[in-house]
């Protein structure tokens, strides 16, 4: 795993306020981003502390491949994944989906429904289809909020771990600049999580969800394929959730989506 894991070793250590050692080498310019991400986290969350990190610099990072060009990107076939192949579908050569990051692990009726529906729409996008299964959402729980502050650095990191195969990761925006906020993918932070020859790129903060919405209505690719459900995804605290299909039609994100589609006169499709 090199050191791309180890890297999530961060969360913790700054969590309780303890130093990180890292028994890897890791070059200098990644050692500064750390110092420089956690100065903005420490700033951004009353419950995270900036710490002394004690590894080994090597210098430089080298996976010893050239992938130059190839470039992936993560597919749940929600609005902004859609949007971010729409606007780089001549790009993109790769498409990773997390299981464990939107569904549960215990959820394999619907993990099986939806790999099969984003298998199909990658292989009518012509790009390879990779599904990883991790229990690292889990894990997270103890030192910090998913959404808020950890979901980026785990799909990064993931990511990551195929470098081998492509030299640069698209992170779909959640937000518009406008509305930026402290959370967990963020503009300012996700780059930071970069390489020297692997590129992190936060992708499509200039549009707001109405008007990806607005754009994806003239892909029939995205019409088919559309998931946004979040009532059939992680369950709530209580473990209420809506069933186990492709979109429920019923939760607050479904209702949304289908009122933006139903004023661009889309929602027939």
């Amino acid at each position: 795993l090199g050191d791309v894991y180890k890297r999530q070793a961060l969360f913790p250590a700054m969590h309780k306020g303890l130093p990180l050692r890292i028994e890897a080498p890791i070059p200098q310019e990644i050692l500064q981003k750390l110092l420089d991400f956690q100065r903005i986290y420490s700033q951004w969350f009353s419950s995270y502390r900036a710490v002394e990190i004690i590894a080994q610099d090597d210098g430089s990072e080298d996976n010893g491949v050239d992938v130059t060009g190839n470039q992936a990107f993560f597919f749940t076939a929600g609005v902004d994944s859609f949007h971010t192949y729409e606007g780089n579908r001549e790009s993109i050569t790769h498409a990773l989906y997390l299981y464990g990051a939107d569904l549960q692990l215990d959820q394999k009726e619907l993990r099986e429904l939806v790999s099969s529906e984003l298998g199909k729409a990658t292989e009518e996008m012509g790009v390879q289809f990779i599904e990883v299964e991790s229990n690292l959402r889990e894990l997270t729980n103890d030192y910090g909020w998913w959404g808020e502050h950890v979901h980026g650095a785990v799909l990064i990191g993931t990511a990551m771990l195929f470098s081998n195969h492509f030299s640069s990761i698209l992170i779909a925006s959640g937000s518009p600049y406008y509305r930026a906020r402290p959370w967990g993918s963020h503009p300012i932070t996700d780059p930071m999580w970069g390489t020297g020859d692997f590129e992190v790129v936060h992708y499509g903060a200039e549009l707001n969800r109405f008007e990806k919405v607005r754009e994806l209505a003239r892909s029939q690719l995205a019409l088919r394929y559309l998931r946004v459900c979040s009532g059939c995804s992680i369950r709530n605290r209580y473990g209420d959730h809506h069933g186990e299909s492709y979109n429920c039609c019923s939760c607050e994100k479904c209702l949304r989506t289908m009122v933006a589609l139903h004023v661009i006169g889309a929602l027939q499709d």
